[in-house]
């Protein structure tokens, strides 16, 4: 049996907040469902893409926490207003959310990440942070 680690961690501090345990037959999502109760409002969480599910987004949102995702490439939510900076309001599930779209380009020879289509201060600064995992 293979088991799937979870934890969440804070930034600069190395100090974990919550781990997460069990059988691989879980998916990762759901052990970060489970982490979801130790988040807070004053955090900020990155995910990648395979964390974009709505419950997840939901059980995060419960917790007041701010969020930034990297969805799926399948995923396309509606253009329901278009703001100023490019950015534009969407409905996920039950969720009311701003979308920053950003395309990321890695280059596995010298490790070199560069963004294309700048994003608007203050998302540059969140998508720097992002491509520096």
């Amino acid at each position: 049996m293979r088991w799937s680690p979870r934890a969440g961690a804070r930034r600069n501090t190395r100090g974990l907040i919550a781990a997460a345990f069990g059988p691989a037959v879980r998916a990762e999502s759901d052990y970060a469902r489970e982490l979801t109760r130790h988040l807070t409002p004053d955090m900020l969480l990155l995910a990648d893409r395979a964390f974009d599910g709505n419950e997840l987004l939901t059980a995060i949102t419960r917790q007041g926490t701010q969020f930034l995702v990297r969805c799926t490439s399948t995923r396309r939510p509606p253009v329901l207003a278009l703001l100023a900076d490019g950015s534009y309001l969407t409905r996920i599930g039950s969720l009311s959310l701003r979308v920053i779209e950003a395309e990321v380009q890695a280059r596995t020879v010298d490790q070199h990440i560069r963004r294309r289509l700048p994003p608007p201060d203050p998302v540059r600064r969140l998508c720097g942070v992002t491509s520096r995992r």
